[in-house]
């Protein structure tokens, strides 16, 4: 997600091993199941937690939120054309995935967004957690975010995992049971496996 991305989906709201078939997670009943705080990933650590108790309409909020002040978010701007231009791509991203979290029958979610503040540049982390009414609605969620992400499979986390780098962007994309984590890291390639982890850690309590 681009800033403006980001800065809207916080207001509104105030991711392997090839699948064989098993399933090795207990089923999660909500997102709020598998929230982490910024303390559990290590020391110099900040967070701000947002709840989604309806990923759909979330979506649908973020896009009239857009439209509405547009021209508040583009004050400063220097170059409008470029300005409407990413809006209208952000629009873009935020219906089309309201369509897939509807057709895959979301159920609820959350966004994480950290930053590490101990060392210059700041990390910057942003976790999306959705959490589907049954396993394959997530299984079809991480096939599709993995398609999208151009994503290649790893193992050793989850039921099934995938990793995409974008120039010096870490995608993690996890599924365990019914829940998909896609964590993304603009600093730090590990660092979008040990929150995975930390996140997965909740599901087995």
């Amino acid at each position: 997600m681009g800033c403006i991305s980001i800065a809207i989906i916080s207001i509104i709201a105030s991711f392997y091993m090839p699948y064989n078939g098993e399933e090795t997670s207990a089923t999660i009943e909500s997102a709020k199941q598998l929230k982490i705080s910024a303390s559990e990933i290590g020391t110099g650590w900040e967070g701000e937690f947002g709840y989604i108790s309806d990923p759909v309409k979330t979506f649908e909020e973020a896009c009239e939120y857009l439209e509405t002040m547009k021209d508040e978010l583009k004050k400063n701007i220097t170059d409008e054309e470029v300005f409407q231009e990413n809006l209208e791509k952000d629009k873009a991203r935020f219906l089309e995935l309201r369509d897939r979290l509807r057709e895959y029958d979301a159920k609820d979610g959350y966004f994480l967004f950290l930053q590490k503040l101990d060392k210059p540049p700041k990390s910057l982390v942003e976790a999306d957690v959705f959490v589907f009414n049954n396993t394959n609605g997530a299984r079809k969620f991480f096939d599709y975010t993995k398609n999208k992400l151009n994503g290649s499979s790893i193992s050793g986390i989850g039921d099934e995992a995938a990793i995409s780098k974008i120039e010096t962007t870490h995608i993690w994309l996890v599924r365990t049971s019914n829940a998909c984590i896609k964590v993304i890291v603009w600093d730090g390639k590990e660092t979008g496996r040990l929150i995975a982890e930390r996140i997965m850690d909740k599901a087995e309590k």
